[in-house]
């Protein structure tokens, strides 16, 4: 059986996601292409993590800069992407 492979989001739409202060396990499933249960164990995770360090969480959400380091995304490398991309647009 042929495994389905989701889109990954562009340099720009990844931008998009993180410019906000806090993610779903929605955002998490279109960042990463894995699945709904994947996701939420990813944010389950962080705020466990965050929990054991003293802070409240927001159980739906996840603070996206606590999810760019986890996913170890490289925000200067997206936007010099996108840059470019815009340029051929």
């Amino acid at each position: 059986m042929k495994k389905n492979y989701k889109k990954l989001p562009t340099a720009k739409e990844t931008l998009d996601i993180i410019n906000k202060p806090w993610c779903t396990s929605e955002d998490i499933s279109i960042l990463t292409g894995f699945g709904e249960t994947k996701s939420a164990a990813i944010k389950k995770e962080i705020n466990d993590e965050l929990r054991n360090q003293g802070f409240r969480v927001i159980d739906n959400y996840v603070p996206t800069d606590r999810l760019i380091v986890y996913l170890n995304l490289n925000i200067e490398y997206l936007k010099k992407v996108s840059d470019i991309v815009s340029e051929y647009e």
